[in-house]
């Protein structure tokens, strides 16, 4: 599968091209329900499609597994990393509390309104390790962005050359991660 080229120095001036350098294994399922059927003049008909599928990288050049690169050996295609939070503060008080033992390594003039993270690995301090899968801090997996359970609904009816149909569809899972200037 064509990949991100694996990071190179600055120095370039330009983007790294993406290159053949990755494998990719891809796995799913696939539902079909239809019924067709006619009384008298009248035809109708439904049919239901239920899919999901996920995909995952068995081989990329980053032997660090470094959660900056874009792939590492193990993932799944639409992972979101992230920290987790415990709520947002309602006093002054709580969040000076809250920052005794979880001290984000960002940021500062934390007040009450500022969300609250979660120390995961015990160490006193919100960070995000070593940005790696074996160090990845107090980051965890909190979400995938990959489309799952798509589905599809069609229902058609037909009277004396007069017909009508219906079709809807949709995805019952996904995760998404806002970026940008407003988030």
């Amino acid at each position: 599968m064509v990949g991100p080229a694996p990071t190179l120095p600055t120095v370039l001036g330009a983007n790294a091209p993406k290159i053949n350098n990755t494998n990719l294994k891809a796995y799913g399922w696939e539902l079909e329900l239809a019924w067709r059927d006619k009384i008298q003049q009248v035809s109708y008909g439904a049919r239901l499609t239920l899919s999901d599928g996920q995909q995952e990288v068995t081989k990329y050049p980053n032997e660090t597994k470094s959660l900056a690169q874009t792939y590492y050996d193990g993932m799944k295609l639409g992972e979101i990393w992230g920290y987790t939070t415990v709520g947002i503060a309602q006093t002054d008080e709580q969040m000076t509390n809250h920052l005794k033992g979880n001290q984000p390594t960002w940021g500062n003039n934390w007040q009450a309104g500022d969300i609250m993270y979660a120390d995961l690995d015990g160490d006193g301090s919100v960070s995000e390790g070593s940005n790696t899968v074996d160090d990845p801090g107090d980051q965890r997996i909190i979400g995938n962005s990959t489309p799952r359970y798509n589905f599809g609904i069609t229902l058609d009816a037909a009277w004396k050359g007069f017909d009508i149909s219906i079709f809807l569809q949709g995805t019952a899972k996904r995760d998404f991660f806002l970026t940008g200037p407003y988030f």
